[in-house]
């Protein structure tokens, strides 16, 4: 336990010398946990939480594009819930 506090002290020394170098190791260290971060919010909002509808199969997606420009990559996505008596529209 000695030889890691040693380590610790020489690796604060080792810093303090080198302040730019520091202040990029922080910054880099604060940008990737960051990004990791963020990256797993949305993997795990996309993919691995259940949707909030009772039944995930009856989902139906209605995709429409701009009549006046149909190249266009700009699509609007309505989501539907189909049951036997209704359709209920999902907030997007």
């Amino acid at each position: 336990m000695e030889q890691l506090f040693k380590d610790v002290r020489f690796a604060f020394r080792g810093l303090s010398k080198s302040p730019g170098f520091t202040l990029a190791v922080v910054v880099i260290l604060a940008l990737g946990v960051g990004a990791t971060t963020a990256i797993f919010t949305m993997a795990n909002a996309a993919f691995l939480r259940p949707l909030p509808v009772e039944d995930p199969d009856r989902l139906v997606g209605v995709y429409t594009t701009d009549q006046k420009n149909p190249a266009s990559s700009a699509w609007r996505v309505t989501i539907f819930v189909i049951s036997v008596s209704k359709a209920t529209r999902l907030p997007t």
